[in-house]
């Protein structure tokens, strides 16, 4: 961990990870995925990044898309536009993911870990659920995406539900107030824990790929809600 963390931001990390303050002595490890492509996955991870990253964490996003690759190519593509990410981007598309970690002593490195699984592979979401402290899985509140929710979080608990990690839904490119309320409520009757903050469709979010994701947008309220779960309810 950071030596430089002051109190505030160790208690925020202590409330992610789920432990009391004295034991905050590695990385927390959040999963982002989903199993279809195209649900803010990794604008999800590089915004909370920066989020993070601004309150004083050392953060690193593991790339584990072995299809889009879209964080590494963001980091990429900011490097080229000379607006350095505050926050470090690893690329690393295999399910040896917690090998990878450890290995490379990222766990002592940093203060918080993102994966960015990407879409459409089970095998990366398992393995990142596997070593994650707590999931989020990104869905637009379409009746499409909410019809496959309860088989995605199937899929990625599956055999291993008795890690009891929580797995929270981010709903994202959200058009419609009421149709959110109408997919919580529906995603809520599957026994889905929903975090009452949402992403709204802005066309800002497509004009921040390759840049820092200045002022967080709506995931300054996704992150507060992440770290002081008790504080918010709807």
């Amino acid at each position: 961990m950071s030596e430089t963390l002051n109190q505030a931001t160790r208690q925020a990390v202590a409330r992610l990870l789920g432990v009391e303050l004295s034991q905050v002595t590695r990385a927390v490890i959040l999963a982002i995925g989903g199993i279809k492509g195209g649900i803010g996955k990794s604008t999800t991870a590089m915004f909370l990044a920066y989020v993070w990253a601004r309150l004083g964490l050392k953060v690193l996003v593991i790339c584990a898309d072995p299809k889009s690759g879209t964080s590494r190519k963001w980091a990429r593509r900011a490097n080229g536009n000379k607006d350095p990410l505050p926050f470090t981007v690893r690329t690393h598309p295999s399910d040896d993911l917690e090998d990878r970690i450890l290995e490379e002593g990222w766990d002592q490195d940093y203060d918080l870990i993102i994966i960015d699984t990407g879409g459409d592979n089970e095998r990366i979401l398992r393995a990142a659920y596997r070593i994650a402290d707590r999931m989020l899985l990104t869905a637009s509140p379409s009746p499409v995406d909410i019809d496959v929710l309860p088989d995605t979080a199937r899929t990625t608990v599956g055999d291993l539900g008795e890690r009891d990690i929580p797995v929270s839904i981010l709903l994202t490119s959200v058009k419609s107030d009421a149709m959110a309320l109408d997919a919580k409520k529906e995603m809520r009757s599957f026994g889905l824990d929903v975090l009452t903050q949402t992403v709204k469709h802005r066309l800002k979010y497509q004009q921040m790929y390759g840049w820092t994701p200045e002022g967080g947008l709506d995931y300054v309220a996704v992150q507060h809600e992440l770290d002081n779960p008790k504080e918010i309810s709807a």
